[in-house]
């Protein structure tokens, strides 16, 4: 074969098929068109009247006895051009081309493989990658996949590096399959070189080096792949090969979002969502993890269904919350399992039914999600949607403590505490209260002082009680805060010190409990710790007792009853005295009879 045919062959095939992969449908007469103008332009003759209606392939007039019996054109460019685009059509319906159509295409592309062009060899490779024309056989793929490579093809040579990598036809090799990719890469295809840029990023087949990683992701993002664009994304949003940089990672994101990768829609939606890279967007943010999710993305349709959870970017929606979370969950997306668990617990966006309720949280339970082993744990204690059974209840609110989330371990704490879901048990209470209170968690820090206060579940110590308290107080917690006052107020575990009860009382009260209020109005009413000031006693008795402390109300009433720190009120302190009395306040059921008598009188 004379090299300018050879280089008229090779171009007219992998323009055609290239030109063939912009079209949805192509008929055999478009084909041909689209060959012919590509042989033309490199100085081949076209043997067909340029007038007159086309016919089809299996029509056209021919005298070579090969090329007659399926009517292609005798130029070999032309023949190899038009062969590979009728198996490129075939890949895409095979319903649009006849049988006798794709064998003669495999004909003639076998017979140019075997005169040693690469295109064809290429193209003859994936015919049996696939079973297209003949029987499926992977060791014939690679021959011909090897063959063309050889010669500098890269197609064939990417599609070599992936048998290499599956081991299909060949010994599973990573070091072969990046050389082949690195051969194609540095030819420019950009499929090779975003999976090259995969092999150095997780050091597979060649030593790892996330630079070059970056760099051969970006040489096929520049390109317009989108998998590389969403991986240079990745790159740049945590520093992996290049330096960190949020902007960039977003437009490379936007770049292969917009192509329709779901995996860079999904990165986006986070990006709008937290503001990173971009302006914090949330009804962006939504729109892309609804551009992700349509297409599948579980991570997505988790994410979605939070939008629609918490009106995030969406108007709430509790059915859509739980059709998304449904959609992630069917994938094995725990977080998505234990949502849809919740949904189904609590009846939101579905019918309420606990024993689908604990069968998603069981799934989620399975794959590890502490929270979901804590539920589901709930569930058999409280056989909630399943047959109640502590031993299975016990486990798995084991198993999700044991996984070393605060929450969980103070939530068990208390459940052993109260003995919900589980036998009451101080011992455990305190011993997962204390795993809980190691790591911070306020709340456990302040039940674990009350445990070491009274001796619940461990040996009486004030000391550490108060330590505890004055951990969780700096933290906030207001249980604490109260607690610590009272220790101060007492002189239980510390120096009895009112000024620094009523600093405490005072963070607690402020943060609204009603026990501090109270006790930060007596301070007040009697000038202890603090200067007396019955009108801030008032105050604080008032707060209480609006959140039905009966203590502050009976108090409260007494204030009105003598028009002390508030203008004097019958009928207010009656109706103060009255609300005590109905929680069963004794003095205040006394002082509701002797005002109830002096109306009467």
């Amino acid at each position: 074969m004379a090299s300018r045919d050879a280089a008229a062959w090779a171009t007219a095939t992998k323009v055609a098929v290239a030109r063939l992969e912009e079209e949805e449908n192509i008929s055999s007469e478009k084909a041909f068109r689209v060959v012919a103008a590509f042989v033309k332009a490199l100085g081949g003759e076209v043997p067909v009247e340029e007038t007159g209606p086309r016919r089809s392939v299996g029509q056209a007039r021919e005298t070579d006895a090969d090329s007659a019996s399926v009517g292609l054109p005798k130029k070999k460019a032309q023949a190899i051009a038009l062969s590979c685009m009728v198996l490129a059509q075939y890949r895409k319906d095979p319903s649009s081309i006849s049988d006798d159509r794709v064998s003669a295409a495999i004909r003639i592309i076998t017979e140019a493989a075997q005169s040693g062009d690469a295109s064809a060899q290429t193209e003859l490779g994936l015919c049996y990658a696939n079973g297209e024309g003949v029987e499926q056989d992977w060791a014939k793929a690679v021959h011909w996949y090897e063959a063309a490579a050889e010669q500098g093809d890269a197609g064939a040579q990417y599609e070599l590096g992936h048998c290499y990598i599956g081991g299909k036809g060949v010994a599973e090799d990573w070091a072969k399959a990046a050389h082949w990719y690195h051969a194609a890469a540095e030819q420019g295809d950009a499929k090779a070189q975003y999976n090259l840029g995969l092999c150095y990023m997780f050091g597979m087949g060649v030593e790892q080096d996330p630079a070059k990683a970056a760099r051969w992701f970006e040489a096929a993002a520049e390109q317009g792949n989108s998998n590389a664009q969403n991986g240079l994304g990745v790159c740049y949003g945590k520093g992996m090969g290049v330096g960190r940089d949020p902007a960039k990672a977003a437009r490379w994101y936007h770049a292969a979002a917009e192509q329709g990768d779901a995996g860079a829609q999904y990165n986006l939606g986070l990006y709008y969502m937290n503001g990173t890279g971009v302006a914090q967007d949330l009804a962006k943010a939504a729109h892309w993890y609804h551009a992700a999710a349509e297409q599948g993305d579980a991570k997505a349709q988790y994410n979605l269904g939070v939008c629609y959870d918490d009106g995030k970017g969406v108007a709430k929606d509790p059915a859509e919350a739980a059709h998304w979370y449904h959609a992630a969950a069917e994938q094995g997306d725990a977080k998505a399992q234990f949502s849809l668990g919740l949904c189904y617990k609590y009846g939101e966006g579905v019918e309420q039914d606990h024993a689908k309720a604990a069968h998603w949280l069981e799934a989620a339970a399975e794959q590890g999600l502490a929270k979901a082993q804590f539920g589901l744990g709930l569930c058999y204690g409280n056989g909630t949607g399943v047959p109640k059974d502590p031993v299975k209840a016990a486990r798995w609110l084991e198993a999700a403590a044991e996984q070393g989330d605060a929450d969980v371990q103070f939530s068990l704490g208390v459940c052993y505490g109260n003995g919900t879901g589980v036998p009451k048990d101080p011992v455990k209470a305190a011993r997962w209260l204390e795993a809980a209170a190691e790591q911070g968690h306020a709340g456990a820090r302040s039940l674990l002082g009350l445990c070491y206060k009274y001796g619940e579940g461990v040996e009486r110590d004030l000391a550490k009680a108060v330590r505890w308290f004055e951990v969780g107080a700096v933290q906030g917690d207001a249980d604490a805060q109260y607690n610590l006052g009272l220790c101060y107020w007492n002189g239980q575990g510390v120096a009895k010190d009112p000024a620094k009860a009523v600093h405490w009382f005072e963070a607690a009260a402020e943060q609204g409990d009603a026990d501090a209020q109270f006790s930060l109005g007596v301070c007040y009413r009697n000038g202890e710790g603090v200067e007396q000031d019955p009108a801030k006693a008032a105050h604080w008795y008032e707060a209480a007792a609006q959140q039905g402390n009966a203590k502050a109300q009976y108090n409260l009433g007494n204030l009105y009853l003598n028009g002390t720190g508030v203008a004097q009120d019958l009928a207010k302190a009656v109706r103060w005295f009255a609300a005590a009395a109905a929680q069963g306040d004794a003095d205040a059921q006394h002082n509701l009879a002797l005002c109830n008598e002096h109306i009467q009188s």
